[in-house]
């Protein structure tokens, strides 16, 4: 089944010393998207999978929270006291 949309993160480059947060934001155009997928690539590597969120949900893991509104067409992902290991390409995909 191929749905038609766009799905746009921002933004589209960031950098934050260590033990700082942040926020990376996820909007989509099509109101049918019911479910989010996060993913991080760390140089040189393949995607590692971190999330899947279905309509308006939150969770949570160690230091990392994303949520996912379907109301807004809006998903996150928040970072709390960043780490170098979470150095790397954060992905969002629906």
């Amino acid at each position: 089944v191929s749905v038609k949309g766009n799905v746009d993160q921002s933004p589209p480059y960031l950098t934050i010393e260590e033990g700082k947060s942040c926020t990376l934001h996820c909007n989509y155009s099509n109101q049918n998207f019911d479910r989010i997928f996060w993913y991080r690539q760390e140089m040189g590597e393949s995607l590692e999978f971190m999330f899947a969120l279905f309509s308006n949900s939150l969770k949570q893991k160690e230091r990392m929270t994303a949520t996912f509104n379907t109301n807004t067409r809006q998903s996150s992902l928040s970072i709390r006291n960043s780490q170098l290991e979470d150095s790397g390409t954060y992905l969002c995909a629906a």
